[in-house]
């Protein structure tokens, strides 16, 4: 499924292109998949998520045992409904796409819940309606119930780098496995 909108596979939601890849996305990365109650209030997956908007949310994580640095990695592309200035992506829209994506990290980990904490942004090139962006995320370190996180947003090639942020995700007592 190519247009706006999740697919329903298996009675499942999923982002986009379950069996196409963007050649820099390596190809041992595990599509993620979300649930069907998330994706209905999901601010991405429910309301920004088609045509015009944000038009691919795709999110990889690295498999179990693998020494990749990179926890998830995602590919988004970003239409021309969502600008701050005419033709330039709303950096809100960037940040609510960084924050949402540090939610498939601590998943990818193993977490079953983290809040986010602190997200520092530092924006470095606007972001052109129509760009096709990569994410990336490593985890700094974990201490005890904090997740350290660094990310990387650019073009699908890795040459220009449009934002990259920090970010501290705190796992709550409930969910702690400590």
């Amino acid at each position: 499924m190519m247009g706006g909108g999740l697919a329903v596979w298996n009675d499942r939601h999923v982002t986009r292109c379950e069996a196409v890849r963007h050649p820099s996305i390596e190809k041992d990365y595990e599509l993620m998949v979300i649930s069907r109650s998330l994706a209905e209030g999901h601010a991405i997956f429910g309301t920004l998520l088609g045509e015009g908007m944000i038009e691919r949310y795709d999110v990889y994580k690295r498999p179990k045992g693998s020494t990749n640095p990179n926890v998830v990695v995602a590919h988004v592309k970003l239409g021309n409904q969502i600008d701050g200035h005419p033709g330039v992506v709303h950096g809100g829209i960037l940040a609510l796409i960084l924050d949402d994506f540090l939610g498939f990290g601590f998943e990818a980990l193993g977490a079953k819940m983290a809040v986010t904490a602190n997200l520092n942004i530092d924006y470095r090139a606007p972001v052109f309606a129509g760009t096709e962006a990569r994410i990336q995320a490593q985890l700094d370190r974990q201490e005890g119930r904090k997740l350290y996180w660094k990310v990387q947003m650019t073009d699908m090639n890795g040459e220009t780098l449009y934002a990259e942020c920090t970010s501290l995700y705190i796992i709550p007592r409930a969910y702690a496995t400590e």
